[in-house]
């Protein structure tokens, strides 16, 4: 490999102007990148979707590394050639590449009894079981360390870059800046509803420049093209469909969606509702009861539209469609065989379910919450998923809020473990105060596995006397008397429906471990030649990371799940750290220790943020105060940060001992499936109070 060493020595030469454009441009494509990998890596290998954000800490570890080498080599070819490797081993079109590639390693993991993964566990003995455990381990790791590897000569260029310029600051605002345009351009791509061919294809196209021999272009293109390629390809008939969340393939001639490569829904005709003969089935119960059809009817997760075709069916007057993803909206629209959307009795909602519970002063007779398992995170930064406020206790009373009298809440849920129907018996019992009635379906009654579970109930108790035994289907069910148990509820602090208990699931210690134990290894060497992590920007970035997964768990409940809303918060923390920037320009603090405090208050403000009381303010001041309470900490740990890199001479160290420090944040995210989302706080309180202490030796010991 040719050395790029003679080619970046010049950038110290360089002008002005054009260090600019180049630090802007290698934070843009940094920032466009690592989104691209998220969104891609998360849809097409599941377990990254469904554990933690290993796709992000991957990232954080490649740019790490890569400012601490800041001063080696800078060689992009081979970052071209592994993510071209990467996409080969996930996309090619090979039988043996799905059983055996990086996409069976959800498959196998999922093995694991105290997380919900995936719909069809192994069914082994212990010793084969621990062999495939080994198996999606060992290509979990490899690819992390595959995107960590993608993501090096990106924080060495952009470590370099900001090593040539004289005002430490000023490098650091203009390398925000690019990746919040990075962002703001990865919004873009999606609003678009354009495929990671593209994605990938403008993020190689825009690193050209960095590869300086016209040998290494060539090839980089080469890349491109085949990266491209296989990413475009799909079976035929099948419709590949990238939408705000998530990746739809649409079957025509069967009328299925799957998300995500896994089986999701089937637009299907409603029945003819002739009396006893209508069949009972998930789409049905909610109207063979003895309380008649009801008339105004709400389909949370809406999906192509089954629900709202049985309602419509079954003689609903009027019946609101909430669905969060537009595309799967529009692609219902010509999808389903009853065209239901077209109907004047329809009213079409695309928003968050939790937010319209909280802002629509309607009412109704049956509320159905229906296709809401969204196989996805609700961000890259949080390891909460998209349908996981949907199903708290919280969510449970707002839908209870809504019920006219003798109205009814309809919950259908495909429950692969027998927890998952004992939490969500226990969400409904506190929320309405008393038991629903639970029917359980057992999809493979050999295996003893519940598939099916629907929950009845209302704002009076319901039985079994509820369910009209004159329609035929009944004898299916099982009506399931379940006690208070062991399973604790999931709540908005506590909104794991997936985990089992209070505690770090085995895998995600597994995978921790793997991630720590390899990632020390493999820079132990880069830490001793750089004199050792810089403690103070190793807990600053720790601690930024859980302050960052904290404010965008809360305005995502707050505000809704939504594609706009996790833009717009992680667009804004990027702009606070501008604010602090410019802050520090122009006041030159010259001691932290009033910021420190300023920052601790603030902290506490944020955990004692009552969210409850903000959703019945007008919408400006929601807004205002939510972001008000919960920036003050990003802004004080920003002004706490630009002072210190502002005096730093080791850019590339403090710049990567902030990027591991980042990954050590992302592993202590985990508690909060034991403490709850909102003790982060706390936790990031303790890490700034150390790299407090830090500062302090560190000014002691110069004096």
């Amino acid at each position: 490999m040719v050395s790029f060493r003679p080619v970046m020595r010049t950038i110290e030469e360089w002008g002005r102007t054009r260090k600019v454009v180049l630090l802007v441009l290698v934070s843009f494509v940094s920032l466009f990148l690592e989104l691209a990998l998220i969104r891609w890596v998360s849809a097409e290998i599941r377990i990254f979707a469904y554990c933690k954000n290993l796709v992000l800490l991957a990232a954080f570890f490649g740019l790490g590394w890569g400012f601490f080498r800041a001063d080696r080599p800078i060689r992009f070819l081979p970052a071209f050639l592994i993510l071209t490797a990467l996409v080969l081993a996930v996309e090619f079109p090979h039988a043996s590449v799905e059983y055996y590639g990086p996409r069976s390693v959800t498959r196998t993991l999922s093995i694991f009894s105290d997380i919900q993964i995936f719909n069809d566990s192994l069914q082994e003995n212990s010793w084969t079981a621990i062999g495939w455990v080994a198996f999606g381990t060992a290509w979990t790791a490899a690819v992390f360390f595959g995107i960590a590897a993608i993501c090096i000569p990106y924080g060495q260029m952009t470590g370099r870059i900001m090593g040539a310029f004289r005002v430490r600051l000023a490098a650091y605002s203009l390398n925000v800046a690019g990746a919040l345009l990075g962002i703001l351009g990865f919004t873009c791509v999606s609003l678009a509803s354009l495929p990671p061919a593209v994605w990938f294809a403008a993020a190689l196209l825009l690193s050209l420049p960095f590869l300086a021999r016209r040998l290494f272009v060539a090839l980089g293109l080469a890349c491109t093209g085949l990266v491209a390629g296989i990413c475009l390809y799909h079976p035929a008939g099948h419709q590949e469909i990238w939408s705000l969340y998530q990746k739809l393939i649409v079957e025509k001639e069967t009328g299925t969606v799957s998300v995500n490569n896994t089986g999701y829904m089937t637009a299907r005709p409603a029945p003819v509702f002739r009396g006893q003969e209508t069949p009972v089935d998930r789409f049905t119960m909610g109207f063979l009861t003895n309380r008649g059809c009801p008339r105004k009817v709400l389909v949370v997760g809406a999906g192509v539209g089954n629900d709202v075709a049985v309602a419509l069916a079954a003689g609903a007057e009027e019946i609101v469609a909430v669905e969060i993803d537009p595309v799967i909206h529009r692609t219902g629209t010509w999808l389903h065989p009853d065209r239901p959307y077209d109907s004047s009795k329809v009213r079409v909602v695309i928003d968050d379910a939790r937010h319209f519970f909280k802002t629509t002063e309607d009412d109704f007779d049956l509320i159905m919450f229906s296709h809401l398992d969204s196989h996805t995170l609700l961000s890259g930064y949080t390891n909460v998923r998209l349908d996981n406020y949907i199903y708290t206790v919280e969510s449970f009373r707002e839908a209870k809020d809504l019920l006219r009298g003798g109205g009814l809440v309809y919950v259908s849920f495909w429950a692969e473990k027998e927890w998952i129907v004992d939490r969500l018996h226990r969400n409904l019992s506190e929320a309405f105060g008393h038991a629903p009635l639970t029917l359980v379906h057992h999809d493979r009654p050999d295996e003893g596995k519940v598939s099916l579970v629907q929950y009845l109930t209302g704002s009076e108790p319901v039985g079994p006397d509820l369910l009209d035994r004159r329609y035929t289907g009944w004898e299916n069910y099982e009506v399931r008397s379940i006690e208070e148990g062991e399973i604790p509820p999931s709540s908005d602090d506590w909104p794991f429906l997936y985990v089992e208990k209070k505690r770090i699931p085995l895998l995600v210690w597994i995978l921790s471990a793997i991630i720590f134990l390899v990632s020390a290894l493999l820079v132990g060497r880069e830490i001793a030649v750089e004199r050792g992590v810089q403690g103070h920007f190793f807990f600053l970035g720790a601690a930024f990371l859980l302050v960052e997964v904290h404010n965008v768990s809360k305005l995502a409940l707050l505000f809704g799940t939504t594609w706009w809303v996790n833009t717009w918060v992680i667009a804004s923390i990027l702009f606070m750290v501008l604010l602090a920037n410019a802050f520090v320009t122009r006041f030159r603090p010259a001691s932290l220790r009033l910021h420190y405090a300023l920052l601790a208050a603030s902290l506490a403000g944020a955990y004692f943020l009552p969210l409850g009381a903000l959703s019945h303010l007008a919408a400006a001041w929601r807004v205002a105060t939510s972001l008000f309470v919960l920036s003050l900490p990003i802004f004080f740990a920003g002004v706490i940060f630009a002072v210190s890199f502002s005096g730093t001479e080791r850019v590339g160290g403090a710049l990567g001992s902030n990027m591991l420090g980042a990954i050590l944040g992302g592993l202590l995210e985990s508690l909060s499936f034991v403490w709850g989302l909102r003790s982060l706080v706390m936790v990031a309180a303790a890490l700034y109070g150390l790299s407090y202490v830090v500062l302090c030796r560190r000014a002691r010991a110069a004096l």
